[in-house]
């Protein structure tokens, strides 16, 4: 597993772009000390309060906010929400990104998703410009200081961004069609029966690692666990023969040859290293060869060592 959200409480504090909310306040600033030369201390307090509550109104929820909410038993969990659906077409392009993660040598990387989206029939002013759906991107890179500017001028948006590759762009099947009433931030049983699972992949990685990004372009969502990971087949011992753990290939069909290794008091059958093969579901399969043990040992129940009559003694 490389990153798993839904075991986390504490901040997550992963990247949201644009930034709407330091822009703002940027915007907000230099607008007040531009008036204060010409207004009295009176009318700029007024337009400050009044300027103020526009932002918190406006500003803050155009991207994607990381809120703590809790599930159904109770437990805290961290969520990414946005609600996007009646802001300008223009702004409907919220980016909200991991950080860089190793990918450990695995050519394909799986990702689950757990979401709920509400129902944009059911909105009281149904936007033609609401969506019921998230689109994923990645983006390679050997080290998190390679992506220090990524967010910093981007050129343009959608699948246009450089280095970002598209991933797929999930639909939800279920939403829910009203916020019905409980306690602030807290998730009812019944509510589970609405939340999205989801799981994608992409391949083929070939850099150290990469950052996964998730852009809602105008949905009202809760983004409630990002799973990202890889399938590997474990180390194991078949047939006299020792495998170590091995990452699935980078195909949905990829069978990984892995050449094994005799366990101690064995050897190749004709002289032929033995080999198994790896699947993407992380099974190992189509066995080529074997070892035998040497004279004077024996297989044990199954087939991981060769045991000696002293051995065999205390194992009885």
């Amino acid at each position: 597993m490389l990153l798993d959200t839904t075991e986390s409480t504490a901040e997550l504090g992963w990247t949201t772009y644009p930034d709407t909310g330091s822009f703002c306040l940027f915007v907000f600033i230099f607008f007040i000390l531009r008036l204060s030369r010409f207004l009295s201390v009176a009318v700029v307090h007024r337009l400050f309060v009044s300027q103020l509550i526009f932002i918190l109104q406006h500003c803050s929820t155009s991207q994607w906010d990381e809120v703590s909410v809790l599930d159904d038993k109770g437990r805290l969990m961290r969520t990414f929400e946005v609600c996007n659906v009646n802001q300008s077409p223009r702004l409907q392009d919220n980016w909200l990104a991991t950080p860089f993660l190793y990918r450990q040598s695995a050519p394909r990387i799986f990702v689950t998703l757990r979401f709920s989206v509400r129902d944009c029939a059911s909105l009281r002013s149904p936007s033609p410009t609401c969506r019921e759906t998230l689109t994923l991107y990645y983006k390679q890179a050997d080290s998190q200081r390679e992506l220090q500017r990524t967010w910093v001028a981007e050129p343009s948006s959608g699948e246009t961004r450089e280095g970002w590759v598209k991933i797929d762009t999930i639909a939800a099947d279920k939403s829910f069609s009203r916020v019905e009433p409980s306690l602030p931030h807290q998730y009812k049983s019944e509510n589970a029966r609405r939340i999205n699972i989801k799981t994608r992949s992409f391949a083929p990685l070939t850099r150290k690692g990469f950052v996964l990004a998730i852009v809602d372009s105008g949905a009202c969502v809760s983004l409630m666990g990002v799973s990202i990971f890889y399938r590997r087949c474990p180390a194991t011992s078949r047939f006299l023969a020792f495998y170590p753990a091995t990452p699935s290939g980078a195909e949905p069909t990829s069978l990984v040859p892995v050449t094994g290794t005799c366990v101690p008091h064995s050897q190749s059958q004709s002289g032929t290293a033995p080999r198994m093969h790896c699947n993407t579901e992380g099974e190992w399969l189509v066995p080529v060869g074997g070892c035998t043990c040497d004279a004077g040992y024996e297989p044990n129940h199954n087939g991981s060592a060769c045991l000696g009559e002293s051995v065999k003694h205390v194992v009885q």
